[in-house]
């Protein structure tokens, strides 16, 4: 379709197995609703991240996004090193960034690559639909996320597109502070709305649900 990543929400089981999944719950293989973080892979048939990275082509980049459905801070921290582990040990060489909106899970992520000398790249997301919103708050303000970003080894934030498109001062901002800027939303599925925040307000990359309109739309550009 054109993608040059593709994003899969990643969450782990009870039982320690690291699913790509969404939601909170899940129905199991008796028809009823259950909560991931109290499942084990007997109970769900979902894609493991082990048979995701073992049977894709190499060639396929992943950003995996960290689910942390109520999970406590440090649940969540440990959480998000059994998975870097696991890619680490399953898929070393392969491309692949991880997101989270919870800066615990960043921060035991950064403690890891740091670790392991990984080049895996750690992304914070934020809801943030405007620049500034709740200054003291990283998940309404993107200049607060960005500020958390670069002052724990973050490499870069993933944000609403609307607040991108409101100035061009995030794209800026970012690049000043060495920091990929992500940008997700339906605005990113309006051709014109997309080629502008790549081509002219320092958007890094796109998360997009229409892909091969939108890819089309950058392939063009380049003739």
């Amino acid at each position: 379709l054109g993608a040059v990543w593709v994003e899969c929400d990643v969450q782990t089981l009870n039982c320690g197995t690291h699913v790509l999944y969404h939601d909170e719950f899940a129905t199991t293989k008796e028809g009823t609703l259950m909560r991931l973080k109290d499942a084990t892979h007997h109970d769900l048939s979902l894609t493991r991240l082990e048979d995701a990275l073992l049977n894709s082509a190499p060639s396929i980049n992943f950003n995996l996004e960290i689910k942390y459905h109520g999970k406590s801070d440090d649940e969540v921290a440990r959480m998000a090193t059994q998975i870097a582990e696991a890619v680490h040990a399953l898929a070393p060489k392969r491309r692949i960034c991880f997101s989270c909106f919870h800066p615990a899970a960043c921060i035991a992520l950064v403690e890891h690559m740091h670790t392991n000398e990984s080049k895996h790249g750690i992304l914070f997301l934020t809801e943030a639909e405007s620049l500034d919103g709740d200054t003291y708050n990283y998940h309404d303000s993107l200049h607060e996320a960005m500020r958390f970003a670069s002052n724990n080894g973050i490499h870069g934030v993933v944000s609403h597109a609307s607040a991108v498109l409101a100035s061009p001062e995030p794209g800026v901002h970012a690049h000043s502070l060495g920091l990929a800027l992500y940008t997700f939303g339906k605005h990113n599925n309006d051709v014109r709305l997309a080629v502008t925040q790549y081509c002219t307000m320092g958007v890094t990359a796109l998360i997009v649900d229409d892909v091969a309109t939108v890819a089309r739309s950058f392939e063009q550009l380049s003739y």
